[in-house]
Order: C-alpha cells, then structure tokens, then sequence
C-alpha cells in the first residue's frame, strides 16, 4: 500500500527537476488569486472530485414549489451514522462546556457581492450538522463524552486563534504559510484510485525558529487548520481516511522543535476528526528517526497504526518534492493553490447545506467494518513490541 500511494501521488510526473533552490511563494510575487490558479494535478484525477448539483428548474415567478434538490452523493450517511450524529448534536446542546448557539455569518447580498461587513467574532467557533456527521464517522465508536471534550477543544482552538471558517481566509492562511516555509507543502490533492485525499510534505523545508510572533503561530496553526479540513471535502472521503506523505530525507534537528510538536499535537491533531489509512515518512535520517520515537507518546493509538518509517518510492530514488516542482516550481504552487481553494470552497458549500435529516441516508450503504477495533489491535501490538525491545529498569 506504501509504495502504491506514493507512485499514485506522483503519477502524472514524466521527468524530474532540480529547483530545491527556488522558492514557493516569494514575497516577491503577487497576491494570490484564486481566480487565474490552474487546476492541473500533479496526483490525477484532475485536481478532485468534480460533483454536479441538479437543483431543478426554479423561478421566482413559478407558482410550483421548488423540488427538493438531489443529495450530493458525497455527503450521505448511513443510517447508524446518522443516528450517531444526533447523538452527539443533541450531547453538545445539552452540554455546558460547548457553545451550539453560535450563529452563521451573515452572508453578502447576491446583487452587491462587493457590500461585506467585518468579521465577527460572534461567529467564530460554530459547529454544523456536518461537524457532526464527520464525528460520528470517523470517532463515533468512542465515549460520547469523549467525543464532546474533542469537539470543545477544537472549538476553543478556533477562538484562540480567530479562525472565520470561511474559504477566503483559509486560502489566504495557506498562502502566508507557504511563504514562511517555502517547500513545505508540497502537495493537497485527492487521489481517486483509493478515494482519499492525500497531504504531501517535504520535513526538512520546515524551520520553526521562523515562528516568531502571535501572527506567525496563527499563520502556522490556522493554514495547517484549513488544510485539514481540505483533507474532509466530503463525507466519502472521510470515511475513507487520509493519507500524510513526508519527505525526510535531509532532516535535521533545526526542523524539530519538541515545544512546538507538543503544542500542535495537543491543540489541533489529537483532537481533528480523522480517519487514518496510512501516514508514510520517505527517507528518514536519524533525526527524523529521533522525532519519531519523541512523537509517539503524543499520537493516538488509531494514528500509530498506520504511521510508518523509512519508506521507499518504488522504482525512484531521491527526494520526492522533484516531482511536484513540475513543470516549474512557481507554476507548481498556484496549480496548489487552486485546488486548495476549490477544495475549501467546496467544503464550506456542505457545511453551509448539510442537514441531519433522513433524506441525507444512502439507501442500502452497507456498514462499515470495524477498523478502529482493527487499528486498535494493531496499535496495541507495536506498544507490546516496543515494550519487549525496551532495556529492563535498572
């Protein structure tokens, strides 16, 4: 499965190009626009899903009534999930700890899109029948309480760092943490062989001494944020599972800093709702090999089961981020940064429509195996092995 996602990942890629030097997103460049970014993909598939959405023929004049539009067949749930995401809706509005009366942001109006108030901070923090569906997928079979204490953290993640939920400033956060850490990102995109979206990253291009001020952490923060939810456009993706790459190859101990990983992990990744199907670090040196027995103790047991070490690419040698410099190295980052906005904006659409309501079932979905059961034995037989490798107490 390794090397498969890996060759997936760098499929359409016909020839390598050595630009490491170059940089992604330069101060130099102009503002990104959404808008004139090129949709190619460097993993196929033509930069993710594309769905089409019969909303019927309507007029405002019709004395008809509007059908209902069809459910977009990437947003259903099964009947069990369903019934779980009410469960844990109805748990946080009875709970004193998550705030479920904030309200959406007012939207602009259609005819003068140009008309948009600040921000409010009233709106920060917001949880949507989408939220929940995407716990009751992925962490549905833990303690409800469980689950409600990671949906009050990361409600509380977005109110530290004024986190909007909205498309715009994801791409903009995006942005600014490219340019602090040109290389870093190498790759957002969905791969449609294993219907999983898949997070490319090159290690040794990330420094954090650079993070030296408020805005930096929540530029670092908030960009990896929004490219988490890039990673759950859709229900079906969700369920099943994201794939992380990391290229290691040159690491050193000035890309690690053991404060910040903790910080990280116990404010954003240990409480995100994902499902893992495999987290892949290529080429690892002895400081990745270092980070990795450092980070253990902070992942969960369902994360530990798919992460693996000293990956290879199968039929390529040498660094990975070559392959997703093509065919230049700044033409690569805005065919990046267009998929992440459709991304964003395609999830910001299901999160504005989504409703927890029957019409949302897929009919006859078959339930899904028990894999967390299945990642937990699996965590619990590297916990056993490294017991068992371990030095007695002296």
């Amino acid at each position: 499965m390794a090397d498969n996602n890996i060759s997936e990942a760098a499929s359409s890629s016909s020839s390598s190009s050595n630009n490491r030097g170059a940089s992604i997103g330069s101060s130099s460049q102009q503002p990104f626009n959404p808008n004139a970014a090129a949709a190619a993909s460097p993993m196929g598939g033509g930069g993710g899903i594309h769905h089409h959405h019969d909303h019927g023929g309507y007029s405002p004049a019709s004395t008809i009534s509007p059908p209902q539009p069809k459910p977009d067949p990437t947003v259903m749930v099964s009947a069990v999930e369903l019934q779980r995401a009410r469960e844990i809706r109805e748990a946080a509005q009875a709970s004193d700890k998550i705030n479920t009366d904030i309200q959406a942001p007012v939207k602009a109006h259609p005819l003068l899109p140009f008309i948009i108030g600040k921000p409010d901070p009233a709106t920060i923090g917001r949880l949507t029948d989408y939220d929940y569906a995407q716990a009751a997928i992925t962490i549905g079979d833990q303690d409800t309480e469980v689950i409600l204490d990671r949906l009050y953290k990361l409600q509380a993640f977005r109110q530290e760092y004024k986190i909007y939920d909205n498309a715009e400033e994801g791409i903009q956060l995006i942005y600014k943490l490219m340019d602090l850490f040109p290389g870093y990102i190498l790759s957002v995109d969905f791969a449609p062989r294993y219907g999983s979206y898949i997070l490319v990253f090159d290690f040794a291009a990330f420094f954090p001494e650079r993070l030296k001020t408020i805005e930096h952490m929540r530029i670092f923060m908030g960009g990896i944020y929004y490219i988490f939810k890039c990673l759950s456009t859709n229900l079906k993706a969700v369920r099943s599972g994201v794939v992380f790459i990391a290229e290691c190859d040159g690491t050193t101990q000035e890309n690690f800093d053991m404060a910040l990983e903790e910080k990280y992990a116990h404010e954003l990744f240990s409480y995100f709702p994902f499902r893992y199907k495999e987290c892949l670090w290529l080429n690892t040196p002895t400081a990745a090999n270092i980070a990795y027995a450092l980070l253990k103790p902070l992942m969960t047991p369902e994360f530990l089961a798919t992460w693996r070490m000293g990956c290879k690419l199968d039929g390529y040698e040498g660094r990975i981020d070559t392959l997703f410099k093509m065919p230049t190295q700044i033409l690569a980052q805005e065919q990046l940064l267009g998929r992440i906005d459709k991304f964003l904006n395609e999830r910001h659409l299901h999160e504005d429509s989504f409703e927890l309501v029957e019409r949302m079932v897929e009919p006859n979905r078959p339930q899904p195996p028990a894999a967390a059961q299945q990642q937990e034995a699996a965590a619990e037989q590297i916990v056993a092995a490294d017991y068992a490798a371990a030095p007695a107490n002296q």
